[in-house]
């Protein structure tokens, strides 16, 4: 991690101020949210309590955890550890009984991942309670935002709420002041119906954000392909790549230079 500050990428200003504290924590200049977690004990023994209280214990901890995180983040020193049960442990019960009734994700099925830095790298397509305790742990977040507020979800992966969950749980991390960089697939033959309405939505919701994206490729030769996929088996266009990047440029949105394909090649 010792280069990591002088990666080229920290130079776009967006990018810096968006992945803050990931930085800090990955140059090690920050503890990882996991270990000031650690530092807040608990009133009650989590292995030995109900769930309906673990959840209390939490909502009365995080308020806590938020102010120690901003005082670290402008510089505080971290605590010492908790004597006993901590936040962290609190977390890990919360989040093995959720496991054990499927209900992490808004399928009700999920695995948590953890440290340091913890970067949640995910589709986004999860529950209330699971951001709950995803914000005490996670350090970085990287969610998708694929498909637009029409059928193109159910249609491609048979997700059903999905703009709804998705705009939902981006609004709560932006509103936590959290850092996230947004990963929107650029799908062929979905570029009017999903991306320009996913990008006008961050641009009216979070323009700082930067927005980023990994062409699609739909492996027809894939052991997972199916035949729904025909539509968006095979790369975007050069038509279907500019059209995203002109909607993002004048929507004003930091797309084109977190993208490398566009860094890399000149487009007409």
């Amino acid at each position: 991690m010792s280069d990591l500050a002088h990666l080229k990428i920290w130079d776009d200003p967006a990018i810096r101020d968006s992945l803050s504290w990931y930085l800090e924590v990955a140059a090690n200049r920050r503890p990882a949210k996991c270990r000031i977690a650690s530092t807040l004990a608990t009133h009650i023994d989590p292995a030995a309590s109900s769930e309906a209280a673990l959840w209390a214990e939490l909502d009365r901890l995080t308020p806590i955890f938020v102010r120690r995180w901003q005082a670290i983040r402008a510089g505080a020193s971290l605590p010492a550890t908790a004597d006993g049960s901590s936040l962290l442990e609190l977390c890990r019960e919360l989040a093995y009984r959720m496991l054990a009734h499927c209900n992490f994700c808004a399928w009700e099925l999920a695995l948590i991942e953890s440290n340091a830095p913890m970067l949640w790298n995910s589709n986004f397509f999860i529950t209330l309670e699971s951001m709950k305790i995803l914000r005490v742990l996670t350090d970085v977040w990287l969610p998708d935002f694929k498909f637009g507020p029409g059928r193109c979800a159910m249609a491609l992966t048979k997700t059903p709420w999905y703009w709804e969950t998705v705009t939902r749980n981006l609004a709560l991390i932006a509103e936590w002041s959290e850092d996230f960089s947004i990963r929107h697939l650029v799908m062929p033959n979905h570029v009017e119906c999903c991306t320009y309405p996913v990008l006008e939505w961050i641009a009216e919701h979070m323009p700082a954000v930067p927005v980023f994206h990994p062409d699609n490729f739909c492996d027809s030769a894939s052991a997972k392909y199916r035949d729904r996929y025909a539509e968006i088996a095979r790369r975007p266009s050069r038509t279907e790549l500019n059209m995203s990047w002109r909607r993002a440029r004048e929507l004003g949105l930091k797309f084109e230079s977190t993208t490398f394909e566009r860094a890399t090649t000149h487009w007409a």
